[in-house]
Order: C-alpha cells, then sequence, then structure tokens
C-alpha cells in the first residue's frame, strides 16, 4: 500500500457511508494530515499546502509544499459546502481531479496517478 493511499485514500474510506458529522471529522482529518491552509478565511480560493504536508504523500501526485489546491473533481475548495462536496464526490467515485495553482500556472492531476 503505497502512502498516498493510507493517507488520502484511508481517511476517505473510513466512513465513506457515514454521516454528516462523520464527513466534517473526515474533511477535519485531512485539512489536518495535510497541513492545509485557506488561501482566504470563509472563501472559496483553495487551501496551500502546509510545509507539514507528506512530502512522499504529495510527490507522488507531483505536488509541492507550496501549491494551492483550487478544486477536486469540479467543487471548489476553501468552504465546508465545497470541501464537502469534493468529499462526497470523492467518495462515490474513488478518483479525484485536482486543480492546482503553483505560480501563475494552473494544472491538474489526477489520484490515483
Amino acid at each position: 500500500d503505497c502512502l498516498l493511499s493510507r493517507g488520502l485514500g484511508d481517511v476517505y474510506k473510513r466512513q465513506a457511508e457515514g454521516s454528516e458529522e462523520d464527513m466534517q471529522r473526515q474533511r477535519k482529518a485531512i485539512i489536518g494530515q495535510l497541513g492545509l491552509q485557506p488561501v482566504a478565511q470563509g472563501d472559496n480560493q483553495g487551501y496551500q499546502l502546509g510545509k507539514r504536508a507528506p512530502k512522499q504523500l504529495i510527490s507522488q501526485v507531483g505536488l509541492q509544499s507550496s501549491d494551492v489546491i483550487l478544486s477536486v473533481n469540479g467543487h471548489s475548495l476553501g468552504t465546508e459546502e465545497g470541501d464537502m462536496a469534493a468529499l462526497r464526490s470523492f467518495q462515490e467515485t474513488r478518483q479525484a481531479s485536482i486543480v492546482v495553482q503553483r505560480g501563475n500556472q494552473q494544472f491538474t492531476v489526477n489520484y490515483p496517478p
């Protein structure tokens, strides 16, 4: 099992059929594990990967610690509503199309790669 599967995948899989409360706990766990910092508080401008994000995990998908994750599966990140929609989408499909901003460039990475 790769680190990425244990990191992202297991958090998502734990309670795939879980309640709204379980989903909120999963959202907080993912934000904490990846050291995500909102670009703008209460706005859907995404999350910047923190310095404590597991290096092996982010490098497997081609990310760097200063990247901003803008959306997952078409759902903008940075608000609880958008984050929860992205989480639900990933749980249903087991795939993520992740839009990333690095400096002035935007690109898409896929999980699993």
